[in-house]
C-alpha cells in the first residue's frame, strides 16, 4: 500500500475529515475561480449583447412599420423644396427676371432713367442680386409697380425707398422715385461652399 495513504488512514477520523473538507474546498474554489466565473462573466456579456440586439430590433421594426409614412413625409418635404426653390432663380433665368422688372415697370408706365444690377451677395446657400432703380411717373402707376412686383412668383423685395416731385398738375403729378429692387439667386453646391482657407507659412 502506498506509505502516503497508510498514514492518511491512521489518521483520526476527525483529521480525515478535515483533509477531505479541505480538498474538497480547494476543487470547489478553483472551479469557482477558474471555470464558473468566467462562465458567469461570458453569460452576462452575452445577456447585454442580447438586449442590445432585442432594442435594435425594436428600433428597426418601429421604422419598417412607419416606412410608409416617412417615405410620405420624404416626397412632401421633396415637393417643399422645390416649389421653394421655383422662387429662386438659377444664373439662367436671373437675366429673364430682371427684364420682367423692367417690363412691368413701362406696362405701368414709368419711364426707367437707371436699371443698375449690382454684384451678388452670398448668404449662404443663396445669394442677393441688387438692382439700382431710377423711376419718373405717376404717384399711383409707382405704387401699383411695386404691388406688381411683390405679385411675383419670384421673391423680390424692394427698400431704400426715396421720392420727390418732379413736376406736373396736381392731378397728375410726376415722382422720381430711387430705389433698390432685391432678387435671390439659389447658389450649387459648389457655389456655396466657403474658400479654401490657405496655410500660412
Amino acid at each position: 500500500m502506498n506509505p502516503q495513504v497508510e498514514k492518511f488512514i491512521k489518521l483520526p477520523f476527525y483529521k480525515r475529515l478535515l483533509v477531505v473538507l479541505v480538498l474538497l474546498l480547494s476543487i470547489a474554489g478553483a472551479f469557482y475561480f477558474f471555470v464558473f466565473m468566467p462562465k458567469i462573466a461570458e453569460y452576462q456579456g452575452l445577456v447585454k449583447k442580447s438586449e442590445a440586439l432585442q432594442a435594435e430590433i425594436v428600433q428597426k421594426k418601429s421604422i419598417a412599420d412607419n416606412l410608409g409614412r416617412f417615405r410620405e413625409e420624404f416626397e412632401k418635404m421633396q415637393h417643399r423644396l422645390q416649389e421653394s426653390l421655383k422662387e429662386l432663380p438659377n444664373d439662367k433665368e436671373l437675366p429673364e427676371l430682371l427684364t420682367t422688372i423692367s417690363s412691368i415697370a413701362n406696362q405701368n408706365q414709368l419711364e426707367v432713367k437707371k436699371f443698375q444690377p449690382g454684384g451678388e451677395v452670398p448668404k449662404g446657400f443663396y445669394a442677393e442680386v441688387p438692382v439700382a432703380l431710377t423711376l419718373t411717373g405717376r404717384y399711383l402707376d409707382i405704387g401699383k409697380f411695386f404691388f406688381d412686383v411683390s405679385e411675383m412668383p419670384r421673391i423680390v423685395t424692394v427698400g431704400n425707398i426715396k421720392m420727390k416731385a418732379v413736376g406736373g398738375k396736381s392731378s397728375q403729378m410726376l415722382v422720381s422715385v430711387d430705389c433698390q429692387a432685391i432678387t435671390y439667386r439659389f447658389l450649387s453646391a459648389g457655389e456655396n461652399q466657403p474658400p479654401p482657407v490657405k496655410n500660412k507659412k
